[in-house]
């Protein structure tokens, strides 16, 4: 079994490599999803309250996930504050997940979709990091377009991400996303395709 992070800052194109990995045969872990179950758990979404207040909460009593990232994103501190309640639940569900396909006899590529995979540290945790990369105003563009944030809101998502150098130190690989969606695609294919070889790893250098 062979583990891909697939990485990148906020709105660089994760999702559309991802997609394109999963239709050749991947299994997608996404980060994202099991970040959205942990903030389903009781224990975490008291110590939330806590942190917090009720404010970030929905009627229904779930955590906004958006109102939230207004408290925080905008405040290094705080940012720091949710780390430290989810980010530990966080991955240990993902190395779980990955555990239980290993276990499985599971002999093919899984692709862990984590815009934190470099923050968390990807040695351990996958064989390859492909990293996803598109200009800071092309980002902050699509998550106005795309997300509905305002311009305040995209700059402050952007900025809080770790740095395009730190990610692009520890890529195997790298899909430049600023182009046309098939661009992109054609990318992801070439990357897939050089996994799939075998001739590489983290400790051999580059794909």
């Amino acid at each position: 079994m062979v583990v891909v992070g697939v990485t990148g800052g906020i709105a660089t194109g994760k999702s559309v490599v991802c997609r394109v990995f999963e239709e050749l045969g991947g299994v997608v872990i996404s980060a994202d999803r099991v970040g959205h179950e942990v903030l389903g758990r009781a224990d975490v979404r008291d110590r939330l309250i806590e942190a917090f207040g009720r404010d970030m909460l929905s009627p229904d009593g779930t955590v906004d996930r958006r109102t939230l990232g207004k408290f925080v994103f905008g405040d290094p501190a705080a940012r720091e504050r949710l780390n430290q309640i989810v980010h530990p639940s966080l991955l240990a569900e993902v190395r779980r997940q990955i555990a239980a396909l290993r276990a499985s006899g599971f002999g093919g590529v899984v692709v862990l979709d984590a815009a934190l995979l470099i923050e968390w540290g990807p040695a351990g945790l996958v064989d390859y990091v492909v990293v996803v990369t598109a200009p800071e105003d092309q980002q902050m563009a699509r998550l106005v377009e795309q997300k509905g944030f305002s311009a305040e809101e995209a700059a402050q998502r952007v900025a809080a991400q770790v740095s395009p150098q730190e990610r692009l130190r520890w890529a195997d690989a790298v899909i430049n996303a600023s182009g046309s969606v098939s661009e992109t695609e054609r990318q992801a294919r070439g990357v897939w395709e050089a996994i799939n070889s075998g001739c590489h790893s983290r400790e051999s250098g580059n794909l």
